[in-house]
């Protein structure tokens, strides 16, 4: 973690108008600013300096900004961006410079982890229980951009926290008096992004705390390490991976952030064991302490403002009452729904045409419309293309209404899949990929269902006059036909976009 920050730059926005609503600031900006490699090491680096380069440029190109905004600068600067507003209504709206307050943030990427283990000896096994990261870490730059929710659930939590810390740090608020724990419960469906999205949270939270917390952490728990090699002391484990999450945050000027995966492993649901005929006498009681263990390491993190712990689940309903009792913020994470689907369906093919892998033009109507010639939002695509059906925006809108039901871990990685499942020459041309796609999604549906269809390895090999009749006798047939009928058509395709 860069510490190059050490202290609050908010440049604070006065307002000229005459109306009394307009005496406050509406609000705070938070600008992001990430420095070249090792920026950090170099004296030539003069943070001020940056900080007013920042706000100047801001000045003179911008009356309002929208969140996502980036600047253009050089030198020791990679990107500035503008990432978020204080406020919580959502980020599509415009912000006027002029009527709020700007907080900028410098931050350089670090390259440092390391995995450890406690409560071991010479000789015993040496699995990893948890990894400790540095923050902003390099792995985890552009996760937050990721993130696609039907409702602004990271915005939400990222306020929650971060005020709940200003608030307890300025005020010396005593926890127990309001009976707050900094824990984050993220439940829901295998494959929708919790782990994801508690990465991008620790990044995020390392960014925007940084006047406060100069250096961060991320503490990541491998709870089925902790339980299967040391089940009769796993509680012991506990309490010494606790200890030494105690021992880290008493630096009070470290921010530290814990992840753990699948907490009902550490945190099962004594109710649910005790009435269960399955579990014999010593498994209890091993769940019991080990839950008791947890519980009450959390406990002495109360009066840790520093301290954040986020943990995931599959099943909300297998963790311990008691541990759901104290979880201050519960969020449940579903699969997407049709527009989440389309914007981690772009956000791959985007990927692929930026590698060069799938060519596509957008064609000059588009072309005057959106700046790049990669596939734009759904929000553009409804502002300016709801009358085009042939486009490749309104296309993959159309597939992504079939792929209801599946996880956004399988969404993400099926356009690759069709890509190097069903086409034998790169680049192909997006309309191929699409078709493609979309019968990787039939697929992946039908496995769900239980049913298996029949493919063929690449859309050579596919029969181009299959009728709808023969799809009856067992195959994806049609699908099959509309992949063979793209590739000999793409020209044709083409020319209806321009």
């Amino acid at each position: 973690m860069s510490t190059l920050v050490d202290r609050p730059f908010t440049a604070q926005r006065s307002q000229s108008y005459s109306n009394p609503s307009f005496n406050k600031p509406q609000g705070t900006l938070f600008i992001e600013v990430k420095l070249v490699d090792d920026a950090d090491d170099d004296p030539f680096v003069d943070i001020m300096s940056i900080k007013r380069d920042v706000l100047k440029s801001l000045n003179n190109d911008f009356a309002q900004v929208k969140i996502g905004t980036h600047l253009d600068m050089s030198g020791f600067v990679q990107t500035v961006k503008v990432a978020g507003h204080s406020s919580f209504e959502r980020n599509s709206r415009y912000h006027t410079l002029s009527n709020n307050n700007l907080d900028v943030a410098l931050y350089s990427l670090s390259t440092s982890y390391n995995d450890q283990s406690v409560g071991q000896s010479e000789g015993d096994d040496t699995s990893t229980q948890f990894s400790v990261t540095s923050l902003p870490h390099k792995d985890f730059d552009g996760l937050w951009e990721l993130l696609t929710f039907s409702e602004p659930i990271p915005e939400s939590i990222l306020r929650k926290i971060t005020r709940m810390v200003r608030i307890f740090t300025e005020n010396q608020i005593a926890p127990a008096d309001i009976c707050w724990h900094n824990l984050i419960l993220l439940h829901g469906p295998p494959g929708t992004g919790k782990t994801t999205l508690a990465q991008a949270l620790a990044q995020k939270l390392s960014i925007r705390m940084v006047h406060t917390f100069p250096e961060a952490r991320l503490l990541e728990v491998n709870s089925h390490t902790l339980l299967s090699k040391w089940f009769g002391d796993s509680s012991k484990l506990i309490g010494q991976l606790f200890q030494h999450i105690r021992t880290l945050s008493a630096n009070e000027s470290l921010l530290t952030v814990v992840l753990i995966d699948e907490v009902e492993t550490l945190a099962g649901s004594r109710e649910k064991a005790s009435e269960g005929n399955e579990c014999g006498d010593v498994l209890r009681a091993s769940l019991r302490c080990s839950t008791n263990e947890l519980l009450q390491g959390l406990d002495r993190l109360r009066n840790r403002p520093n301290v954040v712990v986020i943990c995931t689940s599959n099943i909300k309903e297998a963790v311990d009452a008691a541990f759901v009792d104290r979880c201050r913020i519960k969020e449940f994470i579903d699969i997407p729904n049709s527009d989440c689907v389309y914007e981690i369906l772009r956000s791959a093919l985007n990927e692929l045409v930026r590698k060069n892998l799938v060519s596509y033009k957008s064609g000059p109507q588009m072309d005057l419309l959106c700046e790049k010639t990669y596939i734009p939002s759904l929000e553009w695509v409804i502002g300016h293309l709801e009358y085009q059906p042939d486009t490749v925006p309104t296309q993959l809108q159309r597939i992504a209404r079939t792929a209801n039901g599946i996880s956004a871990r399988t969404l993400r990685a099926l356009p690759f899949s069709a890509l190097v499942g069903h086409i034998i020459h790169e680049p192909c041309h997006m309309y191929e990929l699409l078709e493609a796609l979309r019968f990787e999604i039939e697929k992946e549906k039908g496995i769900r269902n239980g049913s298996r269809l029949l493919v063929a390895d690449t859309v050579e090999d596919r029969e181009p006059n299959l009728t709808d009749e023969d799809s009856d006798s067992g195959g994806c047939t049609v699908i099959e036909n509309h992949l063979a009928l793209a590739k000999e058509s793409v020209d044709d395709v083409q020319e209806l976009v321009k």
